[in-house]
């Protein structure tokens, strides 16, 4: 699946403190830059360049958000045992976003977000990757899926009092469309992958905080012409992030993950930093 692991890696994970209230009118700017080095039977590395854009409103009295992400990447495929290698670069899948925290998150002005607290908040969001990223059908490594993929997720966040000490679990399902271009004029398919997150975050202060962040994945069985390919992920992985604010607007993120346990052998380490901007 290296065409999906490269082309909408971006969209893949939520992470933590994704679902919290934000005063209305305001607008988000993040640029990231995330590395991903696969190793096992093949060799897969990857860095991503994504420019991301929120924006936050009242909807229905509650805090809402409306963006997406725009990535390029470049990626090394190796495979040892066929000497085979493979390189490429630009447009990844861009994607598009919608988010509604229905409870526990009203829309309020930035002058009653300095005095409020929060609870337990429950959130919903929709990530849909649209395939326009650079996707050749005659390779096996591709920056662009060739597909649509749809990502509905269901959120909680509760914060213990006000210790600043939050729990937030995320449950979310990938449904894909077919590739109809796969290494030629073969039809790919994938069944739907379910993929949960939990977060321990604390706050230490206003905007700062630090995580702990675990993943799990499960399903997603991919099908050439209709024949299963025995691939069904069973995949989990353990990470940080660090958050800290540099200024009134800025924002600085660094995240850490590593694969705990996957059925297919292959484990994946990836970093990332970011900038944020909100005015």
């Amino acid at each position: 699946m290296l065409w999906a692991s490269i082309g909408q890696l971006h969209a893949a994970e939520s992470g933590p403190r994704a679902y919290q209230n934000v005063p209305t009118g305001i607008n988000l700017v993040q640029l990231y830059y995330k590395n991903n080095e696969t190793r096992g039977s093949q060799i897969v590395t990857s860095d991503l360049e994504v420019l991301r854009y929120y924006r936050y409103f009242d909807f229905f009295g509650n805090v809402a958000l409306v963006g997406g992400y725009l990535p390029f990447a470049q990626a090394k495929l190796s495979i040892p045992a066929l000497g085979l290698n493979k390189e490429t670069s630009g447009l990844a899948d861009p994607a598009l976003v919608f988010g509604f925290d229905f409870y526990g998150a009203p829309a309020i002005s930035m002058d009653e977000y300095k005095d409020w607290v929060q609870e337990t908040i429950l959130g919903f969001s929709v990530q849909i990757s649209v395939p326009l990223g650079r996707y050749n059908k005659t390779s096996i490594l591709n920056l662009g899926a060739n597909r649509w993929m749809f990502k509905p997720e269901l959120a909680i966040s509760h914060q213990f009092g006000t210790s600043g000490l939050y729990f937030e679990t995320y449950l979310n399902y990938h449904f894909y469309t077919k590739n109809r271009a796969y290494l030629g004029n073969n039809i790919k398919d994938q069944n739907g992958q379910w993929g949960i997150d939990a977060h321990l975050a604390y706050e230490f202060m206003r905007g700062a905080f630090v995580s702990i962040d675990y993943f799990n994945t499960w399903g997603g069985e991919t099908k050439i012409n209709g024949v299963l390919q025995g691939d069904r992920l069973r995949d989990s992985k353990l990470g940080a992030t660090f958050k800290m604010p540099l200024s009134r607007s800025l924002a600085a993120e660094f995240r850490y993950s590593d694969d705990l346990d996957t059925k297919s052998g292959n484990k994946t380490r990836s970093a990332q930093v970011r900038l944020q901007y909100v005015w």
